[in-house]
């Protein structure tokens, strides 16, 4: 199992590059749609879904077959944990605009979500089949996610070392590849994907999360001192009285350390 915040499935987002391209139109005044749209996505971008939802759908009500409208109000569902109906304003975006590959890639992550696996990867190969997105992060770690489930572990290793090729500080590719690597026993491989998370400057939460599995990786391969060290790290940046503070200063203290 994947722990901490580093379980978080990618979501729906848009790939870098866009799908738009060609001449700019001649500017028009907005349509009503295009208001309500617009108010949509500026909700969207302050993390106020339910205010976006009454805009989106007003936007669609006005104009039924936008795309963008329905891949703006797929992002609100997943946001509000309503995958069904995510999904289905997404399978029309998709059927109104089958060359988009941002709703393709978003497709792709509702479809995983529901477990519909097959289509799920069939979303993202369309997706990188497109020139402009063949080298997005974000559709190759969603690969490594679908083989997870698939228990296809070979392929999942392979997307994930792709992502990181991609991108080098990609925490959760990090975080997968030293779950498994701990699960075969190659200790050193999963130290190294840990740390590389902590050179990446994590949140707080995340470094609590990486110290306690190193923590725990250094005591199974036999490398007490460096486990102390990596405690008495812990408790300083754990909450002062703290649950998760007193069991790091228990085990350091059984490990023949005194904490900070």
């Amino acid at each position: 199992m994947i722990v901490g915040r580093f379980a978080i499935l990618a979501g729906f987002a848009l790939l870098a590059g866009g799908c738009g391209g060609g001449t700019a139109p001649a500017k028009m005044p907005p349509t009503p749609a295009a208001l309500q749209l617009a108010k949509g996505e500026a909700y969207l971008a302050r993390d106020n879904p339910q205010m976006a939802l009454m805009a989106l759908q007003a936007a669609d009500a006005l104009e039924p077959d936008n795309p963008r409208t329905l891949a703006a109000l797929g992002r609100v569902y997943d946001l509000q944990g309503r995958l069904p109906q995510a999904l289905s304003v997404l399978e029309r975006a998709a059927l109104l605009a089958p060359d988009n590959s941002d709703i393709a890639h978003n497709l792709g992550v509702a479809l995983l979500k529901m477990e519909r696996l097959d289509e799920a990867e069939a979303a993202f190969r369309r997706v990188l089949a497109d020139p402009r997105f063949a080298t997005s992060p974000d559709v190759h770690f969603n690969l490594a996610l679908l083989y997870q489930r698939r228990n296809d572990t070979a392929r999942m290793v392979a997307a994930l070392k792709k992502t990181l090729e991609l991108v080098p500080n990609h925490g959760p590719a990090h975080m997968m590849l030293a779950v498994r690597a701990r699960e075969e026993g190659r200790f050193e491989e999963e130290q190294s994907h840990l740390k590389a998370i902590l050179a990446a400057n994590p949140t707080p939460v995340e470094e609590a999360v990486v110290l306690e599995r190193l923590v725990e990786s250094f005591m199974q391969s036999g490398q007490s001192s460096r486990a102390r060290a990596l405690l008495r790290r812990l408790i300083e940046i754990l909450p002062p009285g703290s649950e998760e503070g007193r069991r790091a200063a228990e085990r350091l203290s059984r490990l023949g350390g005194e904490a900070p």
